[in-house]
């Protein structure tokens, strides 16, 4: 696993569908987990909404070395709640 802070250029599909959704963002966190001969990808990204409401959204894709293609990009909009959730519960594992 690799914690790095951009989305490699051989995902071209899923950095299309980040600019697709959102006109401004920030990466906050991109994982990397390689397993044999593909690796999973997994962004956490923040956006403003047209109301100015801070929004988080989880990204996924895979790649297959062999075949050296992209796989399955999608996104999961994060609900204010589940944010909210884990905060606290981070705040009380400290």
């Amino acid at each position: 696993m690799s914690i790095i802070k951009n989305i490699p250029n051989y995902y071209p599909l899923l950095i299309g569908l980040i600019k697709s959704q959102w006109k401004n963002y920030k990466i906050l966190d991109v994982d990397i987990f390689k397993i044999g001969q593909h690796e999973d990808i997994a962004a956490l990204v923040s956006s403003k909404d047209i109301n100015n409401i801070a929004t988080y959204t989880s990204y996924t894709a895979s790649f297959d070395y062999k075949a050296k293609k992209e796989l399955n990009p999608n996104s999961h909009i994060l609900r204010r709640s589940i944010i909210l959730a884990a905060a606290k519960d981070i705040e009380e594992y400290k």
